[in-house]
């Protein structure tokens, strides 16, 4: 919760991961998508790659609606 402060205080906003979406449900992880790749050696695999676009997704909607509302 501290980190949100220093956030905030940047003026940034915290996009949460879709905790409800498949794509977040199936990987797993609460955070967001993330992939452990052994220094490069394991590619992501599709759902890791679903999870990062998931991430992306809500990212990119929430900017384009702060967009919007700032006219």
């Amino acid at each position: 919760m501290t980190l949100f402060n220093v956030i905030y205080h940047w003026g940034g906003i915290v996009v949460t991961p879709g905790y409800t979406e498949d794509d977040q449900f199936v990987q797993g992880n609460p955070y967001g998508g993330s992939h452990t790749s052994q220094n490069g050696e394991i590619p992501p695999d599709e759902k890791a790659l679903a999870s990062a676009a998931l991430t992306a997704r809500r990212v990119v909607d929430a900017a384009s609606a702060l967009k919007r509302a700032a006219g």
